[in-house]
């Protein structure tokens, strides 16, 4: 018989401090595993290597979070075993039929039997996972941008999309493809999130680019609530990612050119504003997504400009006073990336919290070792490069994308977007030239001609 791997202890320290209670294996999980993430300074991480350009997205699936499915600028969906990663084990399965452009959005229908991906092409696909062919495609009329999708918590049949046009829709697999599509939302401006209420599917949050987030009813199609991520009302509120945490009853949002807020889901003023006391966590240049993580979604982390992931620690309960939360300071700062972060996924099933953003490599990080060859980062640490300047990107070569190798010419670009929303220093205008995704392959042809 195989002999299950075990999480180290060091007994001896235990017994000098005379804590025996410790020893208990329930006592073990909640100290030494559960606990961890509390008293991390640092976190070991692992790069995964798959993907030919940018990964726009990662998911894990539902309930045992065994699979793994990532997607992006090479228009594949590639799935991993979360334990073959952990293991340093670094296979994986791609999906049979890949989009005609860019893949931004994934989600696991919620028996884990479907994967839906949609993206830049207009269409939203419906995969088998264990045959891994495509068994359903939904073109949209006019083709625009899909950004998110979001399966319904109990029907695998049911999805949610975002999309540029100003939609967001109802997708019932089951109906015949001319009549399954159903708008539950429209809007001049885009949306570009969408997340059903795990624990209750009539409720939707959505987030648009000009009129923020908000909560709706399916049932009535009705806004129920709109949410103030800035606590200032008078600017625009390009809002970039929206998601419950497990219970249904707090939405983490992300927004252009302020910090993420935490809501409870009846209020439409923040509870939390989720700072950085140096000034570093910036969100200007491309779409992201967050997510709570955590046992029970004690954290909220995203990605920055700065190439780094930000974890904050979210008390239970909050009060408003004043027409204002709390502000909260980063728990951890995570360096490792090469490039800006977009994606963050947690694993509490596995104590794994995924990265991805402007490489072809996603990141893997735990307060648990990630044997045999992870990597110590310590939080706070700066990147590990410097970036590029505008000169030094006009004179590179655009290199073979058809590899895992990293693109420096991607790398350089996107350090050059960065360098030009800094010029715009903060102006509430700015937030309209920063629509452009981590995807972003036309530009580059164009910059090369």
């Amino acid at each position: 018989m195989e002999r299950r791997s075990r999480p180290a202890v060091n007994i001896l320290n235990c017994l000098e401090r005379d804590q025996w209670d410790l020893l208990h294996p329930s006592r073990l999980t909640k100290t030494f595993i559960d606990g961890g993430l509390s008293t991390a300074r640092c976190m070991h991480s692992r790069d995964i290597r798959g993907h030919h350009g940018c990964v726009n997205a990662v998911e894990f699936s539902n309930n045992d979070e065994e699979l793994l499915m990532t997607g992006g600028d090479d228009r594949r969906i590639l799935l991993w075993r979360s334990c073959e990663l952990i293991e340093g084990k670094h296979r994986s399965v791609a999906m049979e039929v890949l989009h005609d452009s860019n893949i931004f959005s994934l989600a696991f229908s919620s028996n884990n039997a479907y994967a839906y991906s949609a993206g830049n092409d207009g269409v939203v696909k419906k995969h088998d996972i264990r045959s891994t062919r495509c068994i359903q495609e939904h073109t949209y009329e006019d083709m625009p941008a899909i950004y998110c999708l979001s399966a319904h918590p109990s029907s695998p049949d049911v999805v949610l999309s975002a999309s540029e046009d100003g939609s967001v829709s109802l997708i019932d697999t089951q109906l015949p493809t001319g009549s399954a599509r159903i708008g539950v939302v429209q809007s001049r401006s885009s949306y570009q999130s969408v997340c059903f209420n795990p624990m209750d599917s009539n409720l939707v949050a959505v987030g648009n680019s000009v009129l923020g987030a908000a909560l709706y009813d399916l049932r009535m199609n009705k806004k129920l609530l709109s949410y103030d991520p800035t606590w200032y009302s008078q600017y625009q509120q390009d809002v970039v990612s929206v998601s419950f945490d497990w219970s249904g009853t707090r939405l983490l949002t992300l927004q252009r050119q302020f910090p993420p807020t935490v809501f409870n889901i009846h209020e439409n003023r923040a509870l939390y504003q989720l700072i950085d006391d140096t000034g570093a966590y910036s969100n200007s240049v491309t779409m992201k997504s967050g997510c709570f993580l955590g046992r029970n979604d004690e954290y909220a982390a995203s990605g920055s400009d700065d190439f780094r992931c930000f974890v904050w620690k979210i008390p239970h309960g909050g009060t408003i006073e004043k027409g204002r939360g709390t502000t909260l300071l980063p728990h951890l700062v995570l360096p490792g990336h090469r490039s800006i972060v977009n994606q963050v996924r947690y694993s509490p099933v596995h104590h794994l919290l995924c990265s991805s953003g402007v490489e072809k490599v996603f990141k893997l990080w735990s307060h648990l070792p990630l044997l045999p060859d992870d990597k110590i980062q310590w939080s706070n640490a700066p990147p590990p490069r410097e970036r590029y300047s505008q000169l030094e990107f006009l004179d590179m070569w655009d290199e073979d994308r058809d590899t895992s190798e990293e693109d420096d010419h991607v790398l350089a670009f996107f350090d050059t977007l960065i360098g030009q929303e800094e010029m715009l220093d903060g102006s509430p205008d700015s937030s309209s030239s920063s629509s452009s995704l981590s995807t972003t392959a036309e530009a580059l042809l164009a910059t090369n001609d």
